[in-house]
Order: C-alpha cells, then structure tokens, then sequence
C-alpha cells in the first residue's frame, strides 16, 4: 500500500503542468498549471484544510493554503512550484511508475515530490493545534521560467514573512546563497537584400559571428573578475541563436540570446546595459539588447540564521543531512531577495536527476522529508531572533 506522499507524488506527476515559457499558444492539456492548483487544492480540502487558487493568467495559477499557530506574530513560506520543464524524448511522462524504490516521471524530483512532502507534513499540522506559528504553503506557478507565481505572492504577502524555506530536490542539504540569472536577447542588424547582390546588403548573419566572438571575449573578463567569497564569478553564455528568413534573403536581423548567471547586487536591467554597452563599443553602435522575461536576482542568506539553524537540526535529526551549500542556479527564492527574511532551499531527492528523461525521486528520501518538514515546522516560533514585519 502507498504512502500518503507516495500516493501525492504519483497524482501530482499524473497532472500534466509543463512550462509553456514564451510561448503565446499553447495545448492546454499539457502545458499551464491551473489543473495540478486546483487538483492540491481539491486534495488539502478533502482533509479539511481551506485552499485556495489564483488564477494569474488563462491556465496559469497558485495554490496557497494558510495555516494559523498559536502566535500569529511570525509568519513563515513553504513554497514549491508547480511546473515542470518539457517532455521531449520521454515515455509516459505523466503515468508515475513504482519500482526498485523509485518514483519515475516528469516533475517526480522537480518538484513535485518535494511539494508532496511538504503538503503531507502540513496537512498533518494543520488540526493538530501543535503550531506555533503561522505558515503559509505555496504551490507555485511558472518556477521553470519566469517565477511569476513566486512574484505575484512575494508581491502580495511578501512584507509578512519571517522567513522562507523552498522545496527543491537538494537530497536536504541547505542551499542559502544562489546566483541569478539575466537572459538577454541581442539584436544584431543588417541589410536586406536578394542573395545574389549580396555586396549591397549587410549580412546580419555576418555581424552575428563578430558579436558572438565579442560575448566570449566578455565572458572571458568576467571569469577574470574577484570572485564572490561564496559563488565564485559570473557565468556568461550565448545559448541560441536565430537569423534570415528565407534561402535566398540575405538576412537583415539575427537574434542571438544569452544566459548570464549573476552574482547578488545585479539584475537582469544591470546586465543589459553593461552588455550592450560593451558591444556598442567593440562590435558595432547599433546593437540592442533586450532583456526577456526569465530573469532572476542572486540571493544570499546568513547561514547561521536562526531559521536555517533550526532547519539544519532537523535535517540532521531526520536525515542525517544539513550542511549549509551554496548553488549556480536560481530558485523561487530570488522573488523574495529584496526582503531582509532568511531565505533556505532544501528537500528530498538530487538535483542531478532534474530535467532528465528517466527523472526519479528515492521513495525513502521522498517519506523521510515529510518528517524532516514536520518536524521543522513543529520547531517554528519558539521564541526566534526573527519576527514579521509589522
């Protein structure tokens, strides 16, 4: 018989929500997260806990359940998200399959086990009176690209917290320092012509390679800079590229993108005009650059917060895990930089199976995060350094 979080997991993985990211259509069978919301909505009601879902575009949604402790003076997040990254080259990515311990699928790490662990140890909270403080759960929309279920309630809520704690398949070690990321669109010009006059165009496929050979020379200075003392430099790379439009067209536009990952103190707005002024200067002065809608700010926590202390006890405890680690990638948390709250990301299963075709969580990690979020919410509001924002 499954457990209650096994059984969550493999529901959760059988609702397809994969990211549609940029795209402007999509089928909305597969792609969008309002069914999976409304599916954790309709499982924390059966147990007699209120949840609710917004809707923040057509089949895109959150889902919040908001539990009361015995001291309203704190308030904590608990947040993991709902989508997922696509599916290209997977069988059956949404019919979760037990076997040798594991939970396949897509979303079975990234996150919707760490979701389900989270989800069952606050189901199992909320009519038990044993909370000390308030918490907030947050099924999240949109993490796998522009974190804007994140955003809409950090926006919203954010200026209650005392502290957030973000499920992701960390195998409960704890992240509290992460880089950003700035994605960047450069727009390289050109002249339109007939490929067989190519003298009286100007090739933007040509200017493109000096562009591309200039973004390495850029990435290069920025692998010479100081490093930061915990996440080292910052990572600059030309991802896609795109131009011309049709055989015999010499191209009068090529779009190159690019994936900078950022130390704290940067955004993505700071990352497109230092780049765009360093083309300008060594490519040419008729470059522009865009920054696109999947941008994220660094963040950095003290590790020896109270919150993350008490979080490191309980992986401890539980697991026998909880060493403070930092990241190269980013997380909802970056919604939640700009408040002066700890900030920690951790759960069950490895980030090295996220995104893969054959992605799985460990059942035992994925039962044993129940306990490791229980037992930390249970340590919630007994008299911590910090307090909500009045």
């Amino acid at each position: 018989m499954k457990s209650e979080v096994v059984q969550l997991c493999c529901d959760l993985i059988g609702v397809a929500s994969v990211n549609p990211q940029s795209m402007v259509e999509y089928d909305d069978s597969v792609y969008g997260e309002s069914r999976v919301a409304e599916y954790l909505a309709g499982w924390f009601r059966a147990r007699g806990v209120e949840a609710e879902v917004e809707e923040l575009s057509t089949g895109r949604a959150n889902m919040l359940v908001r539990l009361k402790g015995s001291d309203s003076s704190g308030r904590y997040l608990f947040c993991g998200h709902l989508d997922t990254v696509d599916v290209d080259g997977m069988e059956n990515p949404f019919n979760a399959e037990l076997r040798e311990g594991r939970i396949y699928g897509r979303g079975a790490c990234d996150d919707k086990g760490p979701l389900a662990s989270i989800c069952v140890a606050a189901a199992e909270l909320a009519k038990s009176g044993e909370l000390k403080c308030d918490i907030d759960i947050l099924a999240s929309s949109g993490e796998e690209y522009d974190m804007r279920g994140a955003a809409a309630y950090a926006s919203k809520y954010g200026d209650s917290l005392a502290g957030a704690v973000f499920a992701e398949p960390t195998e409960f070690d704890i992240i509290y320092a992460h880089k950003g990321v700035s994605r960047l669109a450069v727009i390289v010009p050109g002249v339109s012509v007939h490929s067989s006059m190519p003298e009286k165009g100007d090739n933007a496929l040509y200017n493109a390679a000096e562009v591309l050979l200039a973004i390495r020379d850029f990435a290069e200075q920025k692998k010479g800079q100081e490093p930061h003392e915990l996440l080292g430099t910052e990572a600059v790379v030309p991802t896609i590229i795109n131009g011309g439009q049709q055989i015999n067209i010499v191209p009068d536009r090529c779009e190159i993108n690019v994936d900078w990952r950022t130390l704290p103190g940067r955004s993505p707005a700071d990352s497109a005009a230092e780049l765009g002024k360093y083309l300008r200067k060594v490519v040419r002065d008729d470059i522009e650059i865009e920054v696109m809608p999947s941008g994220a700010v660094a963040i950095e926590s003290d590790k020896g917060s109270d919150m993350i202390q008490r979080l490191s006890k309980a992986a401890n405890e539980v697991a026998g895990r909880g060493e403070t680690v930092v990241a190269g990638f980013a997380t909802d948390g970056s919604a939640f930089a700009h408040l002066d709250v700890p900030l920690a990301v951790i759960g069950p299963g490895s980030a090295a199976q996220a995104h893969r075709v054959d992605e799985y969580i460990e059942i035992e990690q994925l039962e044993v995060g129940v306990e490791v979020f229980r037992r930390f919410m249970l340590s919630l509001g007994m008299g911590e350094e910090v307090k909500s924002k009045k």
